[in-house]
């Protein structure tokens, strides 16, 4: 295995067909299937065979994880490791961009690409480390929904316009022209529930979204349980505790049922 020694001699930079790639770049590495791997330059060399090496610090790819891609992941989303290796200058297949998610998406939505003279470079986002050692994700990203997952950039989410919580449109039963629907509000059910949007809309909102349907299913299921199986136990339960407590005169829950109806 080659290594950097006392011997080697040290470059800022190295040359590869008409490209310049310099120490502190990001590139692409070519791999063993059809897939690129992607790295930044820690440091280019030459030992007394000649040839140039670079010290490199890869970025893994959701699939290398040991729990591999997971639905949160972008389709471009890569996580910084604390893994180094020494390869062949020759290997390293062109030049590429790694931008922290805020700015990738900042780039998507203006259509702005990242240029290096003048050619658009493939543009990939990181927000989590992963420790090679402890096989563990550090900087785990941060998670939203009912579902209690992360966001992933590339999936549609929506904003409860009381609170600003965040949450999966998918998790919501919300298809891409419902969430996107310009000038129309939407509210979680937490926020119909507690009362901080009117009764009289807070109605009408869960009779005619189907989004707060998908919400109370998820919400009132436990992990693991189906939503069927928890309404079975919740209504045995309620009439167990309805048979032990005494029961108001007939006349009384007519009325109670009247004022419900009115």
């Amino acid at each position: 295995m080659t290594e950097f020694t006392e011997n080697s001699r040290e470059y800022s930079s190295f040359n590869l067909g008409n490209v310049t790639f310099n120490c502190g770049d990001t590139i692409l590495v070519k791999g063993a299937s059809s897939m690129e791997y992607v790295a930044d330059i820690v440091r280019v060399f030459t030992n007394n065979d000649r040839d140039v090496y670079v010290e490199l610090k890869w970025f893994y790819r959701p699939e290398d994880l040991p729990g591999g891609r997971q639905e949160h992941h972008g389709a471009e989303e890569v996580l910084r490791s604390n893994h180094r290796d020494i390869v062949s200058a020759r290997v390293v297949e062109g030049l590429c961009a790694v931008l922290p998610m805020p700015e990738y998406e900042e780039r998507q939505a203006k259509g702005q690409a990242v240029f290096r003279d003048g050619q658009a470079l493939p543009t990939f986002f990181w927000r989590s480390n992963y420790n090679v050692k402890t096989r563990k994700i550090t900087r785990p990203p941060k998670k939203f929904c009912v579902c209690r997952r992360p966001y992933n950039p590339d999936k549609l989410m929506v904003c409860c316009d009381s609170c600003d919580s965040w949450y999966h449109a998918k998790c919501m039963g919300m298809n891409e022209e419902e969430a996107l629907e310009p000038g129309k509000e939407w509210h979680c059910l937490k926020c119909i529930e507690t009362g901080k949007v009117p009764r009289a809309k807070a109605e009408k909102l869960l009779q005619e979204t189907e989004a707060n349907t998908a919400v109370r299913t998820l919400a009132g299921t436990k992990k693991g349980e189906q939503p069927a199986k928890r309404a079975k136990l919740q209504a045995k339960k309620k009439k167990k505790k309805q048979q032990q407590q005494p029961q108001p005169p007939k006349t009384a829950r007519r009325h109670k049922q009247k004022g419900d109806a009115s």
